[in-house]
Order: C-alpha cells, then sequence, then structure tokens
C-alpha cells in the first residue's frame, strides 16, 4: 500500500509539454478560431499578440513556404 513505483524518476513537469500560449501547432490554433468566425483581431487579443502576428500565422498555413526545388522551370 505504501510501496512507490520508482523505476521511472518522478515527472517535473506534471506530464505537460512546453509550448507557447497556442500550443504546438499554432497555425492550427489560429485556424481553428478563424474557424470559429474569430477576427484576426479579436484571435490576437485572446493570445495576446498583434493582429499583424495572427495574420502572419494564419498566412503561413494558406500560403507555406515554397522551396526552391518544388518551383517549376519557367
Amino acid at each position: 500500500m505504501g510501496s512507490r513505483n520508482t523505476t521511472r524518476p518522478p515527472d517535473k513537469g506534471h506530464g505537460k509539454v512546453a509550448h507557447g500560449r497556442m500550443g504546438p501547432r499554432p497555425e492550427l490554433a489560429v485556424a481553428v478560431l478563424a474557424d470559429l468566425g474569430l477576427s484576426d483581431e479579436r484571435i490576437g487579443r485572446y493570445f495576446r499578440l498583434p493582429p499583424e502576428k495572427i495574420i502572419a500565422i494564419r498566412l503561413q498555413r494558406v500560403l507555406p513556404t515554397v522551396q526552391a526545388h518544388e518551383i517549376p522551370p519557367g
């Protein structure tokens, strides 16, 4: 009854992974809230970020960076 499993060290982070307020995928957090009808300004207030940062995160998902080898010759 009083024995403790000592095969694993105690978790100092209480099982939580350190991420920012938006979690591991900020672009998905912004996309979900935008899909729910929140404006960039409202999402920014929620996450305590300027609307410009929210717009940049949202546009990263819409316009992913194209690698040089993916650009067709033209």
